[in-house]
């Protein structure tokens, strides 16, 4: 094991990184709560992805800029997927 992967695991272990995590933890919760209150109840599926589609872009940006890439790259994976799935379903 070389020192610049010594350097990460230690990172990943540490006090610093663990308050940021469960930071992120708590945003995302949060982030999913705000946007369970706001679908209606009789929302068809498809309304609710297309809603997913369209916040999930708007509360990537409000993500703080020292916020975690992790972060951002679930949100884009899960865009990524939804619109897939869309355009597999399309035909």
């Amino acid at each position: 094991m070389d020192e610049h992967t010594l350097s990460e695991k230690l990172y990943e272990i540490s006090a610093e990184n663990f308050g940021k995590r469960v930071h992120e933890f708590y945003l995302d919760a949060i982030i999913s709560n705000n946007f369970q209150k706001d679908l209606a109840k009789d929302d068809t599926v498809s309304q609710r992805i297309f809603k997913t589609v369209l916040y999930l872009p708007q509360q990537v940006v409000a993500v703080p800029v020292k916020g975690s890439r992790r972060m951002l790259r679930a949100s884009k994976t899960q865009l990524i997927s939804i619109r897939d799935y869309w355009k597999d379903h399309e035909e």
